[in-house]
């Protein structure tokens, strides 16, 4: 039986990246790319904690946000270089960290609210130039697997393009 319910999983996994990679963004407005984005990511990768971050007069905020309430979402600020998403930002490099109580220089806003064990954050990018970071945390000690890794990439992905696709259609 655990056989049958693994493969079971596999192939309602294969079905959602096999849409994701065909799928195209269809959003008027950059808002609405970024919340099909993250709600396609919540879909398969099943985060506790889910926001995009974006730059604003030189700080990243929450744009977009699950798991967090509004008060708090509006209030968040991290800057350029500080925390998992400043140095995600400043990087372009995506970071997954398995155990956040152990690797305190990834210490932000988010996790000294609401504690999250695990975090992946991921770049967002226009034509190579940086606008924001996808932010995904659990609050259970279950890291994020490379397979959900690369799901969060070809997600991003899309996302920028529907963005740029948005942007020359101004």
């Amino acid at each position: 039986m655990v056989e049958k319910e693994r493969l079971e999983k596999s192939i309602a996994t294969l079905s959602v990246l096999y849409s994701t990679a065909a799928w195209k963004i269809k959003a008027e407005t950059e808002d609405d790319a970024l919340r099909v984005g993250l709600d396609r990511i919540a879909e398969l990768v099943l985060p506790d904690i889910g926001a995009i971050l974006t730059l604003d007069d030189g700080i990243l905020k929450p744009s977009i946000t699950f798991g967090l309430p509004k008060r708090v979402a509006k209030i968040s600020e991290i800057e350029i270089g500080l925390g998992l998403a400043g140095e995600v930002f400043l990087t372009g490099r995506p970071i997954a960290i398995n155990d956040l109580e152990r690797d305190p220089s990834f210490i932000d806003s988010f996790v000294k609210l609401w504690g999250p064990k695990t975090a992946l954050c991921y770049p967002l990018r226009i034509n190579e130039k940086m606008f924001g970071v996808i932010y995904l945390a659990r609050l259970t000690d279950v890291p994020f697997t490379k397979e959900e890794e690369w799901f969060v990439t070809l997600v991003s992905e899309k996302i920028d393009l529907a963005i740029s696709m948005i942007q020359k259609q101004r």
